[in-house]
């Protein structure tokens, strides 16, 4: 990884870089490409019988209950990475029997890399200072990072949990805040791929933290359900109050399918 995000940079400074506009009007470039086959051809390599996913791979089918299923966003905020940002990554997540189990980021312009490993530690390394393992705990009053949330759900949360809407963090992968004392956690009702959370899913696990995914129809889903997007998800410090968990669960039953 970390050879591919230090080339990443050089790349965006050759003439050759060029970006593409998606279907869904999102932004590519020629070295999200280029990063993708890199990642996946090491992860084929690597692991032959597992299922291996990358954001711009042509096929992203694969069979449901899969055991092993490999998730990879070549570059993570490729908008702020044509702009010259310091602010874009590389995610790699392994979902075992669906649920995330092994993460890795990196954020190239900072050398920062973050894992997990085969036990319950994560080990963030930046600069070559190194740290385990750090402590998270519920904070009341606190924040959370909050995408697609009402008027209304941004009331009840700042009335009942004392909860108070957290700004986008540029610096990091929202759904890692917490890391740096920059959230209690994430709730969110928007789709999202699971290219973009199943690392910081895995990584979060680690640290006590606990996920839930959900379909269209609102209903809990793995990460090789056969899909790769839920409808909502949330991830929460271990004692983040059972009464927050059940309002996310009944809300996400209710969420109009047109923004799905």
């Amino acid at each position: 990884m970390r050879f591919v995000g230090q080339q990443a940079i050089l790349k965006r400074n050759q003439s050759d870089f060029t970006i593409f506009v998606k279907d869904d009007k999102s932004l590519v470039t020629n070295v999200d490409f280029w990063a993708n086959e890199q990642l996946i051809t090491f992860l084929k390599n690597a692991f032959p019988n597992h299922v291996i996913i990358g954001e711009e791979s042509e096929d992203k089918s694969y069979h449901r209950n899969a055991p092993f299923v490999w998730y990879v966003d070549p570059i993570d905020g490729t908008k702020q990475f044509t702009q010259g940002e310091d602010h874009f990554y590389i995610l790699v997540g392994l979902a075992v029997n669906g649920i995330p189990e092994y993460g890795f980021f990196y954020k190239p312009t900072e050398d920062l890399f973050i894992s997990t490993d085969s036990k319950t530690s994560v080990s963030i390394d930046m600069k070559g200072f190194n740290i385990e393992n750090p402590e998270i705990t519920w904070k009341k009053p606190g924040s959370l990072v909050l995408k697609y949330v009402n008027s209304d759900q941004k009331l009840f949360l700042e009335d009942h949990f004392e909860q108070k809407k957290h700004p986008y963090i540029q610096e990091i992968v929202s759904q890692m805040g917490p890391i740096f004392n920059e959230s209690n956690g994430y709730l969110g009702f928007r789709r999202t791929y699971f290219w973009d959370i199943c690392a910081p899913a895995a990584i979060m696990s680690k640290l006590g933290f606990q996920h839930s995914y959900f379909d269209i129809k609102g209903k809990p889903m793995l990460m090789n359900s056969g899909l790769v997007k839920c409808r909502s998800h949330f991830s929460l410090p271990s004692n983040a109050p059972n009464e927050l968990i059940t309002w996310f669960e009944e809300e996400v039953k209710h969420l109009p399918e047109e923004l799905a």
